[in-house]
């Protein structure tokens, strides 16, 4: 359980430092951002991805059903 927290906490490490780095390449964050601002900039960065990896995973899903429900109608 230990490594598997270990591994969480590096995988939300890079996702931040991700998100960081491009908030500074895109020129929203600069000299003049708050912390608080660069908080809610990572929230935000996190919930858009965590909303795609859901889409991604729903789209992946619906897939399989369909391929299964096909092969499943050509073998009768």
């Amino acid at each position: 359980m230990g490594t598997f927290l270990k591994y969480l906490f590096y995988l939300i490490l890079i996702i931040v430092a991700y998100l960081i780095g491009r908030g500074i390449y895109d020129g929203s964050i600069d000299r003049e951002t708050t912390v608080g601002q660069v908080e809610q900039q990572v929230d935000d960065g996190m919930k858009n991805m965590a909303t795609n990896a859901e889409n991604s995973i729903e789209k992946a899903v619906d897939t399989y059903k369909q391929k299964a429900s096909s092969d499943n109608q050509n073998t009768k």
